[in-house]
């Protein structure tokens, strides 16, 4: 079987997580993967951790970090990168908690990451991806998003805000050596600009995003400003060329 890590950040979703690490077990064991899986809890006020300790499995295939407060997206997966390469794990998948990022195409990004590419990015806006159960703004919202940076960073990538995402060592080991900033949503455009500019191996993937069904969305106006900011930074440290390629 080949070998797969999972990243996981996790913040109150309690209500969700045991859902998705026993789907993702299953399918990618059905698959000829086997999965290690790193769930980063941000000290969740839910006790999101204590659910992962009931898991079958704790401990065995599935691991658990809680930082000691909510410290941002873009910083737990690079907690996972480093958790995976000190593990000898070469391949990994990242993914949200709360069962918007399907579990049965997993597989598929991993067999993938495996086919000589550096980056596997499950897409909204290729082939035949999509929303379902979004409403209009969070529609407008993800589609004005991705317009920015493409149309200003020039990634070349169509969906440059999903976290749906799998790498190859080479690619965490470079994304942990990097002069990227960005700890919260606005680390995934950033890191989308950081492989366009190091001439990653990049292929998007299609799925069908569905909104959660249980607990809260953490995309809030705060983190939408703070990817703004992102944006016009990277745009200006590109012009002016003080925005690097990898250190």
């Amino acid at each position: 079987m080949k070998k797969i890590g999972i990243i996981i950040p996790t913040y109150n979703e309690k209500k969700n997580v045991n859902i998705l690490i026993s789907n993702l077990v299953k399918f990618l064991k059905n698959s000829n993967f086997e999965p290690t899986i790193l769930v980063i809890d941000d000290n969740s006020p839910d006790n999101t951790s204590e659910e992962i300790k009931k898991m079958n499995g704790f401990n065995e295939t599935i691991f658990l970090i809680v930082r000691e407060a909510k410290l941002g997206l873009g910083s737990a997966y690079l907690v996972g990168y480093e958790w995976m390469l000190d593990h000898s794990i070469d391949f990994v998948i990242q993914m949200d908690a709360d069962n918007s990022h399907p579990p049965n195409i997993a597989p598929e990004l991993g067999k993938l990451i495996y086919d000589n590419n550096d980056v596997v990015i499950a897409s909204r806006y290729v082939g035949n991806g999509g929303v379902k159960s979004w409403p209009l703004r969070r529609i407008i919202i993800s589609q004005v998003a991705n317009y920015l940076v493409r149309f200003f960073l020039a990634t070349g990538i169509k969906d440059n805000t999903s976290g749906y995402r799998a790498f190859n060592k080479t690619a965490m080991n470079m994304l942990l050596k990097t002069q990227i900033t960005s700890k919260g949503f606005s680390y995934l455009p950033e890191s989308a600009f950081f492989f366009k500019k190091n001439n990653f191996r990049i292929i998007e993937f299609p799925f069908i995003f569905e909104d959660r069904a249980l607990g809260e969305t953490k995309l809030s106006y705060f983190e939408i400003l703070g990817f703004l900011k992102s944006i016009i930074r990277l745009c200006f440290g590109n012009l002016k060329g003080t925005y690097n390629k990898s250190q």
